[in-house]
C-alpha cells in the first residue's frame, strides 16, 4: 500500500484494513516512481489476522508504503529496521518451531525459535555492529529477546577462543553496565550454539592468550646521593633449569648499571619496553578496572596522570592536561591511550594480533603499566 499526501490538501489520512499477516511495516521515504524503499522499513504495529486495524498516513514531502509482513518471527535491528531473512516453520506438537537465516549473515549465522505460539510478541532485536568492548575481543554482538514470548537460539561461527557475556547489557547505547564473564571455550573457526533467554543481550568473544609462568615483574627501585640503582626480575617466561642455582627460593636478580639522575627522577626507571627504549614512570596504584570511552571514576584521572607524565599528553591545556586530569574517559584520553599502545606494540597488540590499537584500558595494557 502506497501512498503519497505531498501535493493534497489534508495533512493526515486514516486507513481502515483487515490483517492478513502479523506485523505492519512502514517506509518513510519509499520512491514512488521506481517503487523502491530508499530508507529502512520499519516496525509500525503489531496485527492479528483476520482482524480488522486502522493507521494513520500523515503529510510530507515523499510517499510512504506500507506492507504487512506474514513472517511468524520479525527480526529487527537495533533502531528497529526491518532485517532481510528467510524464514523456515516447522509444526510440532506443542507449537511451531522457526528457523530464520539472515539474507546476509555477519556474526549471526542462523536463528532458531522454540515453541512459538502466534501472538503478537514476536520481535527479536539483533546489534552485529557492537563497538569491541575490549582489546582481546575480536566480535561482539547483542540480542534483545524481550519483545519475543519463546525461546531461541543462535548459531555463530568462533572468531575467538572465549565467549563472554554481560547480564546488565544497555541495548540502545552498547554498554556493559555490569562485569564480563567467561561462559564458553571456543574454537575459532568452528560453528557454536548459544541459547538465548531473556536475561542474555551482550555477547563478546576474545582471543585468550596463554601465559607461561613468569618471574615477579615488580621493579625494586633504590636511590642514594643523587644516584639511582635499578634491579628488577625479568618480564620474559623462564625455564627453571635456565636459572642459575641459588641457596633461596627468592627468584635470582640482575642489577642495571647505576644511572646518574636528580633527585626529582628517583621514581623513574628504563623498562627498556619498548623499541625507543623510553624512560616510563611508574603509576601511582595498579589499575583494576576496564576502561573505555565513557568510564567515569578515580582510575580515569590516574590512567591521564599516567599518560601525562610519560609523554602520552592527554591535553596541552585545560581539562585533561597535566595538573587538571579529571574522572572522565573521553576523546583525548582514548587518543592519548592509543599512542602509549603504539609505542608497546609488541607487548599489547602484536600477542592479539592486532594491528591498530584500541584505546581500551584492556587486560594487556593494565598488565603492562601494573608491571612498571
Amino acid at each position: 500500500m502506497s501512498f503519497d499526501l505531498s501535493s493534497s490538501s489534508v495533512s493526515s489520512a486514516d486507513i481502515d484494513a483487515t490483517a492478513v499477516g502479523y506485523d505492519l511495516f512502514e517506509c518513510d521515504n519509499f520512491d514512488l516512481e521506481n517503487q523502491t524503499c530508499r530508507g529502512k522499513y520499519k516496525k509500525a504495529k503489531d496485527l492479528v489476522r483476520d482482524q480488522n486495524y486502522s493507521f494513520s498516513v500523515e503529510k510530507k514531502d515523499t510517499a510512504s508504503e506500507f506492507f504487512e509482513s506474514k513472517k511468524q518471527i520479525t527480526l529487527l535491528d537495533k533502531e528497529g529496521g526491518l532485517f532481510d531473512y528467510n524464514e523456515t516453520v516447522i509444526g510440532t506438537a506443542t507449537g511451531t518451531d522457526v528457523e530464520i537465516t539472515p539474507a546476509s549473515a555477519s556474526i549471526i549465522k542462523k536463528i532458531k525459535i522454540k515453541n512459538h505460539l502466534e501472538n503478537t510478541k514476536n520481535d527479536l532485536k539483533i546489534n552485529e555492529d557492537v563497538p569491541l568492548p575490549r582489546e582481546d575481543a575480536v566480535q561482539s554482538y547483542a540480542v534483545d529477546p524481550t519483545g519475543l514470548n519463546a525461546t531461541s537460539e543462535l548459531e555463530i561461527e568462533a572468531k575467538g577462543n572465549a565467549l563472554l557475556k554481560c547480564k546488565d547489557w544497555d541495548f540502545t547505547n552498547s554498554t556493559c553496565l555490569g562485569t564480563w564473564e567467561k561462559i564458553k571455550t571456543l574454537n575459532p573457526g568452528q560453528a557454536y550454539t548459544l541459547p538465548i533467554d531473556q536475561a542474555d543481550p551482550g555477547f563478546m568473544e576474545v582471543n585468550e592468550a596463554s601465559v607461561a609462568p613468569q618471574v615477579s615483574t615488580k621493579r625494586k627501585i633504590s636511590s642514594s646521593g643523587g644516584r639511582i640503582s635499578s634491579s628488577y626480575y625479568t618480564n620474559t617466561p623462564v625455564n627453571s633449569n635456565q636459572l642459575p642455582a641459588t641457596s633461596s627460593t627468592t627468584p635470582t636478580t640482575s642489577t642495571a648499571p647505576t644511572i646518574p639522575v636528580s633527585p626529582s627522577q628517583a621514581t623513574t626507571i628504563n623498562t627498556g619496553l619498548n623499541k625507543n627504549n623510553a624512560v616510563i614512570m611508574a603509576p601511582k596504584n595498579e589499575f583494576k578496572a576496564d576502561l573505555e570511552f565513557g568510564s567515569k571514576g578515580f582510575e580515569v584521572k590516574e590512567l591521564q596522570q599516567f599518560l601525562n607524565k610519560n609523554g602520552f599528553v592527554v591535553a596541552q591545556v585545560g581539562p585533561g592536561s597535566a595538573g587538571q586530569e579529571t574522572n572522565y574517559f573521553g576523546p583525548l584520553t582514548k587518543a592519548a591511550l592509543k599512542k602509549f599502545q603504539q609505542a608497546f606494540a609488541s607487548k599489547i597488540l602484536e600477542p592479539l594480533g592486532l594491528k591498530s590499537p584500541t584505546g581500551i584500558l584492556g587486560p594487556l595494557t593494565k598488565q603492562l603499566i601494573n608491571s612498571l
